[in-house]
This record gives structure tokens, C-alpha cells and sequence, in this order.
């Protein structure tokens, strides 16, 4: 119709959906932020800071992320974004000490995870911190608290003596703990022992005195590369009490107290052998141990040998003659780097026995030795209980003679004891088993005792 008043009409709604652009920069609330935390105490929450943006929420474009800038190069704090509230929370991650720092300030910029002008594309991170950003300022107070005392230093050195001439108990210095608020030495404290493995300290609960109990003894299991370790605590006196805990570091002196002695003075060797290898140790350290000194004393030792050191704790015998199955005396003189020796001489004791081939001497010496001594204890009380029959036979015989006048007859059934022989001379004489010898004399004594009582 062209148009015309008297025409069909109609009504129709369009729909745009309008893309949301990140062309707004995220704000915080205001420029400067204070907050305070208690000192010693971490991890904890410290702050929490409310991003503004335009921006379509929950989407990249909205969503603020923060970077702390400055302000915390120890790493002592960190900060997260809460995706549903664009709130920033600002944690401690380590203690503070309010005596190493009482205050401190934090520079933060924020920006969007979306790159600016982005229709909510993911991936880059706008936070940087580079130029032109705002930054924020975050003051943080450390609140200071009464502490307990501390033991300064943590570990307290001390040197000892092995000298026994030395009188004990005595006070060999004090370990006092302070108050870190003022540096003065703690007070309405007491000390105790924490630690003392071997006993060797003890401590005035008032003063913090420390005497040594004995003699220090460097070769001690307790003592590690020459110090010996104990704790010492401090316990304040108040309702709740606070306990702090100290080391003190025994250092012992050595003292050469100790004298080199052979580690193993028996030995048993084939009597193919030309060279034993002898080895000395001493308790002591340097300068009061190795390297050892050997030196063989001729006219206390039984063979001919040379001696000759291969190292600091061990010297090679070198036999000159051949050695013959048998024992054998070393007798040697061991000094240590100061020239201490034992009073006792070290003797090293050699067996020497003839070894077959793939056998050692010395398990078979046992051996021989042990089933010699069983067999020989069993031989010797047959030998007897024969000796003690060979005795009564003739008593026997005698008794008889002078009870009785005439021998009756053998009753034939007793032939049967009779042993028959078929070699010449005395049969007794073949048998060698001591049973046998029994079993001949009583057979024979059976035979030749038969009279009339």
C-alpha cells in the first residue's frame, strides 16, 4: 500500500547482546592501607582489600589480581585473590621479631587477569608491576609481646681439660639467659639440666653457674670430634611459665692419656708365612697419636725378624729364617708422636703350624686337639678298670689256694667260655680294643678260678 494509513501493520523486538570489552582498570578502595600483626606469630592473615571494576563480573575482565611490588624482598608475605569477591587477602607467611623490625611497608598494583581492550580472552596476566601503574601503599605495625628469656648465644663454647690433677667439682664458667625486650640478663628465672648424657655437668639453679662433676675424657662415646654437648634450660617463674633452651659446647683438650697398644697380639700363621702384619692403635688424637712408631726388642723375641713401618698405625715382621711349626714371641716397643709408650710391652704371640693346601692351620689345630683330649680321657679309664682286673685276677687265684685243697671238674657246659685261638703264643696279647681285654681276663679268669670253696 505504499505507505498508507489504511495498510497492514506489525511490531517486532530485537535482542543485542553487547560483548563486554575490558576498558575499565581495576581500583582499590583507597590509596593507602594500615594493618598490624603480633610478632613471632605466622602464618596469619594480615589484610583484606576489596578491587573495584566495571567490567562484566566473574569474568576475566573483572577478575583483579595483585603483586606485591616492594616491600618484601625476605618473601615474608604473599597475597591471593578470592575469584567471588575480587577481595585480595594479604597473608604473613614468617614470624617477625618486633626487636629486628617494628614496622614495614608494602607497595601492591593490581590489574585484571584479561588483557586490557580483550573481549575476555584468557591467558596473560596484567598485573606486572611495570610503568605507569599505580601502586598502593600497605603500612603494617609489628605489636610487640612479653617474651621469655633466650639464651645468647644459642651455643655457648667452653674449653676443658683431660688434666686429672685438676680438683672437681669445679666452676668452669656461667651461662645466664637474657631479656630480649631490654638485652639485661633475665631475672625471677630458674636453671635446670636438660641434657647431660654422661653426668658430666651441673648447674646453680639460681646463678647459672656450671661446674664440671669430673675428669673430661675426649675418648668418650659421648663426645663428637672432641666436644661434648649439654642443654641448659632457662623456666621463668610466673603462672605460665616459659622455658628457653641453651647448648653448651664442652670442648675437651686432649691429653695424651692413652698409649698405643697392638690390636690384636695373638696370631696364627702357616708356617709357609715370611711376613705378619702387626697393627697398634691409640685413643688419642693428633698430636698426641699417630703416626706410631715400631722398634723391635731383639732379645725378648723368640725367631729372627726385621722390622720394617708400611704406615702410621702398622708395621710388617719380616721372618729371616724358616718358620718351624711351633709358638713364637714379638716383643716390640710402640711409641706414639709424643713418644709415649706403654708401660707393659706389646707382645705379639705367633702360632705357627703346617697348613695343607686350601685348609687353614689354625681350625684344624683346634680341631686335632679337641677330638685328641675327648679320645685320650676315654682310653685312660679303660686302661685303668684293665689295670684294677689284671690286680684282683691273681688275688683271686691266691684265695683259692689257700681255702680250698682240690680243683673240682669243669662242668661241661662251661666250654662254652672257652675262646678258641688259632695263633701261636699269647692271645691276650693281639687283643688291642680295651673291651676286648675285658672280655678276654673275665673268660679266662672264669675258666682257671673254678675250685672248690
Amino acid at each position: 500500500m505504499y505507505g498508507s494509513p489504511e495498510g497492514n501493520s506489525a511490531t517486532a523486538t530485537v535482542f543485542i547482546d553487547i560483548l563486554d570489552v575490558n576498558d575499565n582498570i581495576p581500583t582499590l578502595e583507597k590509596d593507602e592501607f594500615s594493618a598490624s600483626i603480633e610478632e613471632n606469630e605466622a602464618p596469619v592473615e594480615v589484610l583484606r582489600i576489596q578491587a573495584l571494576d566495571n567490567d562484566e563480573e566473574r569474568t576475566e575482565n573483572w577478575l583483579a589480581e595483585f603483586e606485591i611490588v616492594s616491600g618484601n624482598e625476605d618473601g615474608r608475605f604473599s597475597i591471593e585473590t578470592d575469584p567471588k569477591t575480587n577481595i585480595g587477602v594479604l597473608y604473613l607467611n614468617k614470624p617477625v621479631d618486633f626487636e629486628s623490625v617494628s614496622d614495614m611497608n608494602l607497595n601492591l598494583v593490581v590489574a585484571n587477569k584479561a588483557l586490557p581492550g580483550a573481549p575476555g580472552a584468557a591467558g596473560a596476566s596484567g598485573a606486572g608491576g611495570g610503568a605507569g601503574q599505580k601502586k598502593y601503599l600497605v603500612k603494617i605495625s609489628v605489636k610487640n609481646k612479653p617474651e621469655g628469656p633466650k639464651f645468647k648465644p644459642k651455643i655457648k663454647p667452653i674449653s676443658v681439660s683431660e688434666n686429672p690433677l685438676n680438683t672437681f667439682p669445679r666452676v668452669i664458667d656461667t651461662y645466664t639467659a637474657i631479656e630480649e625486650d631490654t638485652g639485661k640478663t633475665a631475672e625471677k628465672v630458674k636453671y635446670a639440666k636438660g641434657y647431660d648424657p654422661d653426668n658430666w655437668i651441673s648447674i646453680d639453679t639460681d646463678t647459672a653457674e656450671i661446674k664440671l662433676n669430673k675428669v673430661p675424657d675426649r675418648e668418650s662415646p659421648f663426645v663428637i670430634n672432641g666436644t661434648y654437648y649439654a642443654k641448659i634450660l632457662c623456666i621463668t617463674d610466673e603462672l605460665h611459665s616459659q622455658t628457653s633452651t641453651g647448648t653448651i659446647a664442652l670442648q675437651v683438650e686432649d691429653l695424651n692419656d692413652n698409649c698405643p697398644k697392638l690390636l690384636n697380639n695373638v696370631q696364627i700363621v702357616c708356617s709357609d708365612t715370611s711376613m705378619v702384619n702387626a697393627t697398634a692403635e691409640d685413643g688419642d688424637s693428633d698430636p698426641n697419636g699417630a703416626p706410631l712408631e715400631f722398634r723391635l726388642i731383639q732379645e725378648k723375641t723368640k725367631g729372627k725378624w726385621n722390622l720394617q713401618q708400611i704406615n702410621d698405625v702398622s708395621a710388617s715382621l719380616l721372618a729371616e729364617d724358616d718358620l718351624w711349626p711351633g709358638f713364637y714371641e714379638v716383643t716390640m716397643e710402640i711409641r706414639d708422636k709424643q713418644g709415649l709408650v706403654c708401660p707393659d710391652e706389646q707382645v705379639l704371640h705367633l702360632e705357627v703350624c703346617t697348613c695343607s693346601e686350601g685348609m687353614f692351620c689354625g681350625s684344624k689345630v683346634a680341631a686335632i686337639r679337641t677330638t685328641s683330649a675327648s679320645f685320650g680321657a676315654a682310653g685312660i679309664s679303660f686302661l685303668i678298670l684293665g689295670f684294677l682286673c689284671l690286680i684282683l685276677v691273681p688275688m683271686a687265684i691266691i684265695k683259692c689256694e689257700n681255702h680250698g685243697k682240690h680243683f673240682t671238674e669243669m662242668p661241661f657246659e662251661t666250654e662254652q667260655y672257652l675262646i678258641s685261638y688259632c695263633t701261636e703264643g699269647k692271645a691276650m696279647e693281639r687283643v688291642k680294643n680295651p673291651f676286648m681285654i675285658l672280655h678276654s681276663l673275665y673268660y679266662k679268669s672264669k675258666t682257671l678260678i673254678s675250685c672248690d670253696n
